[in-house]
């Protein structure tokens, strides 16, 4: 998660995943997606415990 502030304001937003799509050539394809599949699991349930 991204984190910027303006002024009074907190801006958060989500990672770019298509920068980790194209920087992810080290291993397969299916890797890659199981890596992304955790990752966006991991946010879902760090997002789902702040509500």
């Amino acid at each position: 998660m991204e984190l910027e502030v303006r002024s009074r304001e907190i801006v958060l937003r989500p990672p770019d995943l298509w920068d980790k799509v194209r920087g992810c050539c080290k291993g397969s394809a299916k890797e890659a997606e199981r890596e992304l599949d955790e990752e966006e699991n991991e946010w879902r349930a760090r997002r789902s415990r702040t509500k």
